[in-house]
């Protein structure tokens, strides 16, 4: 089964109701304003439409099942179109954190050997004046404005007339994704009421000090933090 079939399978049953809201820049905390001047909406169906596009202009321009394509774009509505897109194409998607570093970004981008970049101009800048490192990413596709490289653009594949075709019949063990991850470092901290109240602990620190416990003495240090016999509630996502 293909991940991309759901989002087909509720743009069947839910065609019109709001898939995707991205908030517009300098209006969205204004409440004066109706929804759609606040917010970018998608519905199920312009969504599952839209990503079938962009997976089509894909195979015309010659991309296969299982090639490998970074994408570089920021979160946000034109991100999660292309996700689906790439799903629908069989393409192994390569992401990776930014908060890794330009280096490092760099070399995982050149270890993974991809064969083309879907991303914003900034990202295809960047792999023209080193094109030395990604020697095989010879299809790419530009988000916005295109300079002076090459390649096809976002909007020219969404104004193609093509061919919609079924999403690519995946098998269990065909790879969909290679994703580079770094950890955080710092804890966000929550303005809340109560937030320094007794036995609030920043769960950075927490798992930091016990981690580094484990592994230079090979086991917990209770001087620290230890949750041994506690009832623990943890606010907030990740851990």
């Amino acid at each position: 089964m293909n991940v991309a079939d759901l989002l087909q399978k509720h743009a069947a049953a839910r065609a019109d109701e709001m898939a995707l809201a991205e908030p517009i820049a300098g209006r969205w905390n204004r409440s004066e304003l109706p929804m759609h001047k606040r917010y970018r909406c998608l519905t199920f169906k312009e969504l599952d439409g839209d990503s079938s596009q962009l997976a089509a202009g894909l195979r015309q321009l010659g991309v296969t099942p299982g090639t490998r394509m970074a994408l570089l774009i920021p979160p946000g509505i034109e991100f999660i179109s292309w996700v689906f897109a790439l799903f629908k194409a069989g393409v192994v998607t390569v992401l990776i954190d930014p908060g890794m570093g330009r280096k490092n970004m760099i070399d995982c981008l050149a270890r993974v050997q991809t064969k083309g970049f879907i991303g914003i101009s900034k990202a295809q800048a960047m792999r023209a004046l080193l094109r030395h490192r990604f020697p095989l990413a010879t299809t790419n596709v530009t988000v916005g404005r295109r300079w002076f490289w090459g390649g096809a653009t976002a909007k020219q594949l969404r104004a193609l007339t093509v061919n919609i075709d079924n999403s690519f019949a995946a098998e269990p063990s065909d790879p969909a994704a290679i994703i580079f991850t770094t950890g955080a470092t710092k804890a966000r901290d929550l303005l809340a009421e109560n937030r320094n109240a007794k036995g609030i602990y920043p769960a950075m620190d927490y798992l930091t000090a016990n981690t580094k416990s484990l592994l230079d003495n090979g086991h917990v240090n209770k001087d620290e933090f230890s949750a041994t016999g506690k009832d623990v509630i943890v606010i907030g996502g990740g851990d």
